[in-house]
């Protein structure tokens, strides 16, 4: 490896062990956070472009198979409808809620475009309050919940799981 071999002495190559250890760990929030409630998977993640988007459905569908539920906010400015098409070929049921209140959303235009662009396999709902979407999607049969269109809505889920003492997984 390059780390490896820039680390030529000794002093220095015995701390190779210990970086790669904590490359491993690192954590990110709002990126693939895991908890579980009453043993179901629920994965939070902040993605919000159409490629972040793309490769975190990508890994839930190796990861996990269906049923696949997901709550769902973006703020203006973002490539809904490009990011419509993996959200749907991943998950079955989607419920569109608001990613708090520091940016603008537009839940209903979402949520329109969700429900023009899916078929009969999916179950499709609007939820404003994210908490309120949260409780609603637990309530579905499911393999995992995941949450994912914005970092702000990430935070907010995240704050709700932590208070409610769902554990880390």
């Amino acid at each position: 490896m390059v780390l490896e071999r820039f680390c030529n002495r000794n002093d220095i190559a015995a701390l190779v062990p210990e970086v790669k250890r904590s490359l491993r760990e690192i954590r990110i929030p709002g990126r693939f956070e895991r908890y579980s409630v009453k043993g179901l998977p629920v994965i939070i993640d902040g993605a919000h472009t159409v490629y972040s988007l793309k490769n975190f459905t990508t890994v839930i569908r190796e990861m996990y198979r269906p049923p696949r539920s997901c709550v769902f906010g973006m703020v203006e400015g973002k490539d809904i409808h490009g990011s419509i098409r993996y959200i749907l070929d991943t998950f079955d049921t989607i419920c569109i809620t608001t990613p708090g209140t520091f940016k603008k959303s537009n839940t209903d235009e979402i949520f329109c475009s969700f429900r023009e662009a899916a078929d009969s396999s999916h179950t499709i709902i609007l939820e404003k309050e994210p908490e309120t979407a949260l409780d609603r999607v637990l309530a579905a049969d499911q393999k995992v919940l995941c949450v994912a269109g914005s970092f702000y809505l990430a935070g907010i889920i995240k704050k709700l799981c932590n208070e409610r003492g769902y554990a880390h997984a």
